[in-house]
């Protein structure tokens, strides 16, 4: 099975059908622009052409539902007010490098505890 481009002419033909008979966006109701794959084409290659699963966004949602898409397949950088790193894979988390201190560390940094203080002028 040799594998289509996701918006080839067959697409084409799909989206125009769909904005024809859903013209507004499902989440704010303003005129639609955007077809959507509610389940994505990479979790359902299948469902690809399958008019059940598209809905219409404006360009304004269907931006915010990409980016929040984008957003949770992508590894956090950085890290916690608490001083641990966002990233699960990050070498702190292997369990031979760590020791309880640094639990506490990190729970008591991002506690407010000691913040609090220092405004004051405390330690």
């Amino acid at each position: 099975m040799t594998m289509r481009r996701p918006y080839d002419r067959d697409w084409q033909r799909v989206r125009k059908r769909h904005l024809a008979q859903h013209p507004t966006c499902v989440r704010c109701g303003a005129p639609g622009l955007d077809v959507d794959h509610i389940t994505t084409v990479r979790a359902a290659p299948h469902r690809r052409l399958d008019p059940t699963n598209l809905q219409t966004l404006c360009h304004s949602c269907h931006s915010r539902l990409t980016q929040l898409y984008d957003g949770q397949r992508k590894q956090p950088a950085g890290a916690a007010l608490s001083g641990a790193p966002l990233d699960p894979q990050h070498p702190w988390f292997d369990a031979d490098k760590l020791s309880p201190s640094d639990f506490t560390r990190w729970s008591k940094a991002g506690s407010g505890r000691d913040r609090g203080n220092r405004a004051r002028g405390g330690g």
